[in-house]
């Protein structure tokens, strides 16, 4: 069940990642959607860590 979650986590993190590419409005706002992305792409290679060593657990 959790790696479900991780799953689904990773997947919403990439969504909102591509959502803000896509979705730029003024150059101040781009500056703090860069902000918001990277701490969102932090959180997925974290999420993705996770999943990893949760799939690694499923095979020992």
């Amino acid at each position: 069940m959790t790696t479900v979650l991780a799953v689904i986590e990773v997947l919403l993190l990439l969504a909102s990642c591509a959502f803000l590419v896509l979705t730029y409005r003024s150059h101040g706002q781009i500056k703090a959607d860069f902000k918001e992305m990277e701490v969102n792409c932090q959180r997925i290679a974290e999420a993705h860590k996770k999943l990893d060593e949760q799939i690694r657990g499923l095979f020992q």
